[in-house]
């Protein structure tokens, strides 16, 4: 027979790192969503307004990314607080059905 056991703080710390995580990300996030590449940063290149187009699409593409990990890290953190607190409710109630207060 297989056992094992869950540590709901463990949940919790890893759910803490997670946060960190978002937090750094959504700063990082924020700092270059402000940087703009001006119009004629190709200067004379061939094409540089199609260069300039390029990589201001890659960018909003970078940008919608980043939102989409973002959604993921806190949908991630708040499943691992709400699994750490199911399982501590469920330590809670066989304590109480084996003490004969449930």
């Amino acid at each position: 027979m297989v056992r094992y056991a869950v540590h709901p703080q463990a949940l919790e710390e890893f759910a803490a790192i997670v946060e960190a995580q978002h937090e750094r990300l959504s700063a990082a996030g924020a700092a270059l969503a402000d940087v703009r590449l001006p119009p004629d940063a190709f200067g004379r290149l061939p094409d540089s307004a199609v260069l300039h187009d390029a990589c201001a699409r890659h960018a909003r593409a970078g940008q919608r990314d980043r939102q989409v990990l973002l959604d993921a890290l806190a949908r991630t953190a708040r499943g691992l607080r709400d699994n750490a607190r199911a399982y501590r409710q469920a330590e809670d109630d066989a304590a109480a059905g084996l003490s004969g207060d449930g």
